[in-house]
């Protein structure tokens, strides 16, 4: 006997139709328990999916926002290094007059534009992703559901065979 109760001869015809006995003995209520508590599974593991793929965006920015600051205070160190040796070197020479030409402003807001264009490229960036992620999401959701609504009517149809 085969699997779908079919009695199979040595000739390889059919000796006999019977109703398709599933594998296990697993049959009627207990069956359509096991069937829902997969769907359950595999729908939290969709919603899980989800949280994790939300996570890692989240992660990902806070990275980008913890190297942006790291580079910051690198930056503002440098500078106030240059300063106090720039202090050091004023207060041990004598007082002589020296014309310093003092870009500081320009350079701190040319700095300020740079990072602001950075920051409106990384949020670009970081909407393409998202945007890519649901579009990639919503293809799949998709397949899965005409493939689930395939599998349906392969079960209809088989049940109607019989």
């Amino acid at each position: 006997m085969s699997q779908w109760g079919l009695h199979v001869t040595a000739l390889g015809g059919c000796s006999g139709v019977m109703a398709p006995q599933p594998r296990g003995g697993v049959t009627g209520p207990r069956l359509e328990e096991e069937t829902q508590k997969r769907e359950d599974a595999e729908k939290s593991l969709v919603l899980f999916r989800k949280d994790v793929d939300d996570a890692t965006l989240s992660r990902l920015e806070l990275e980008r926002k913890v190297e942006l600051l790291m580079d910051e205070i690198g930056f503002l160190r440098k500078l106030h290094e240059e300063e106090l040796r720039d202090l050091e070197v004023s207060a041990l020479s004598p007082a002589v007059p020296v014309e310093v030409e003092v870009c500081k402003p320009e350079l701190t807001a040319a700095l300020r534009e740079i990072r602001t264009q950075y920051e409106s490229i990384a949020v670009k960036n970081l909407q393409e992703a998202e945007e890519w992620y649901k579009s990639k999401f919503a293809d799949l959701s998709n397949a899965a559901n005409r493939n689930h609504e395939a599998l349906r009517l392969a079960k209809q149809e088989m049940n109607e065979a019989w």
